[in-house]
């Protein structure tokens, strides 16, 4: 599902190849921790009924909602890590 997903947002060049992969690799760790109660969340949300359907739905927009959220929770996270390692850093000065 993934590979299709990147090869339609390649094929469109709907953004530079380079740009794309790098920024799902950045959230690649969050994407796996996260996408199944990603997934049921948007699911409940959305009242999506019946496997084929369910399936189609995580393909295209499910995955990448969740490659957009988990892209920004990577972000956060990061930028909080930073923040308490400069904390942490000026304690001990």
């Amino acid at each position: 599902m993934t590979i299709l997903l990147f090869s339609t947002i390649a094929r469109l060049s709907i953004v530079s190849p380079w740009n794309w992969v790098s920024g799902v690799s950045y959230a690649s760790y969050f994407i796996y921790l996260f996408h199944r109660p990603f997934w049921q969340a948007l699911e409940d949300i959305f009242s999506i009924q019946g496997q084929q359907t369910r399936i189609l739905f995580r393909v295209l927009p499910a995955s990448l909602a969740i490659t957009l959220a988990c892209y920004f929770l990577q972000r956060s996270y990061d930028s909080l890590v930073a923040s308490l390692r400069r904390k942490v850093y000026d304690l001990n000065r």
